[in-house]
This record gives C-alpha cells, sequence and structure tokens, in this order.
C-alpha cells in the first residue's frame, strides 16, 4: 500500500515505472527464448514499416505532450482575491506541476523511441531472425523450378513412359 502511494504522490513515475517493466519482461523473453522473438523474427520490410510507425506515431505523441506542458506551463498560480482562500490555487497549481511533470517524463521515454526507432531504421538492415533471406529461398526455388520445367517439357517431347513421370512428380515435390 505504501508503494501504491509513493506512485500516487510521484506521478511521474508511472511512466517511468512502464517502461522499466516493459523493458525487462521483454527482455527476460528474449532471454528465455531459443528463437529470436517479436521483431527480430519479422522480415526486414516488416521490421522498417514498424520503424517508420513507431517513429511517426511517437514524434506526433512527443508534439502533443510538449504542446500539454507549455500550455500547464503558461497557467501558474494567480493571486488571490481578497475574501477567497489562497488554499484551493495552491492545490490547483500543485496538480497543474505534477500533471506536467509526468508530462515531461513521458516524453522522455517518446524522446527515447523515436531515436531508437530512427536508429533502427538505418541500421537495421540485414535479414536476421526466423525470415528467410531472399538469396537463400531462391536457391531453393530455381533449381527445382528449372527441373520441373525440364521435366514437364521432356515429358510431353517423349512418349510417356514410367521414368519421365517419377521425374516430373520428383520435380513438383522439390518445388513445394
Amino acid at each position: 500500500m505504501g508503494f501504491l502511494r509513493w506512485v500516487d504522490r510521484h506521478l511521474w513515475s508511472l511512466p517511468v515505472l512502464i517502461f522499466l517493466l516493459a523493458e525487462l519482461t521483454f527482455g527476460l523473453w528474449s532471454a528465455v527464448s531459443s528463437k529470436p522473438v517479436l521483431l527480430t523474427s519479422a522480415p526486414l520490410t516488416a521490421r522498417q514499416a514498424v520503424y517508420s510507425s513507431l517513429t511517426g506515431s511517437s514524434s506526433a505523441l512527443l508534439g502533443l505532450a510538449v504542446a500539454a506542458v507549455a500550455i500547464l506551463a503558461a497557467f501558474g498560480p494567480r493571486p488571490a482575491r481578497p475574501g477567497q482562500p489562497d488554499r484551493s490555487e495552491r492545490r490547483l497549481a500543485r496538480a497543474r506541476t505534477i500533471i506536467a511533470g509526468s508530462l515531461l517524463a513521458a516524453s522522455f521515454f517518446l524522446l527515447v523511441v523515436v531515436i531508437t526507432a530512427t536508429v533502427a531504421l538505418a541500421v537495421d538492415v540485414r535479414n536476421t531472425g526466423t525470415a528467410p533471406s531472399p538469396r537463400s529461398s531462391r536457391r531453393r526455388v530455381l533449381p527445382a523450378l528449372s527441373a520441373y520445367l525440364s521435366a514437364a517439357s521432356g515429358s510431353r517431347s517423349s512418349s510417356s513412359n514410367g521414368r519421365d513421370s517419377k521425374e516430373s512428380a520428383r520435380a513438383r515435390t522439390a518445388l513445394v
């Protein structure tokens, strides 16, 4: 209960805790798994699309958060009018400060996402993970395709005997 009270009093820590918890979870998942996880297992074009989307979305949210902080900063504590309590205005000013601090913490992590996704878009150029590379799949398909086409053309030109149909069947299974 004390931890939740601390988080309630230090609202800026919520984005920090969520970011750290997500990072810890994905790091443990990656360490425990024997196969690549998440983006590592995706093909290069899919990863680049995710990086581009992350950069665009995070930069838009970053701009929104910074604009909200600028607006909240403009609303400083107003001087109390005679006969009105000063206490409520101080509470409102404190609440605006807490919200601005939370938005700044979230802005920092949005900035981290924008920078990381932009760098990943520039650096991640190799096909890694479980996605088949285009060259290796081409090496398997082209010989099988040529064997299939030669067996198909050979069976049309020669008489249909058992040997031609067996070669054609072998080429078809190699293609699949």
